[in-house]
């Protein structure tokens, strides 16, 4: 599995950020969605996980950097063996983006 990161920047261990990941491989059909949230509950995260129309899944996480990094790697950890690729896009969080971390409607288009 290969992980192309866009830099993360530096800040403080406090502040909060958000990551997109863009996961690719055999990620639907798997039972993807539920680890990841199930996963979300043991760090202290909130975000979003939904299947795209294209196959793959996309997460969007709120947390500190720290919470962020473990909880990828947790991700990965569990779901390895289905993960071809994850892109990753760092960002600010805006406050109140999410309050929990569910699974989200899928994205079919339109």
């Amino acid at each position: 599995m290969s992980h192309e990161r866009i830099p993360e920047t530096p800040t403080s261990e406090t502040q909060l950020r958000k990551v997109k990941a863009i996961y690719t491989g055999r990620v639907q059909g798997v039972g993807f969605r539920m680890t990841v949230r199930d996963l979300a509950v043991q760090f202290p995260v909130h975000g979003r996980v939904c299947n795209v129309v294209d196959g793959t899944v996309e997460m969007v996480a709120v947390g500190t950097s720290e919470a962020l990094s473990s909880f990828l790697a947790a991700i990965d950890g569990r779901m390895s063996r289905n993960i071809e690729n994850c892109l990753l896009d760092w960002g600010n969080a805006q406050e109140g983006e999410f309050t929990d971390f569910a699974i989200g409607p899928d994205k079919w288009g339109i």
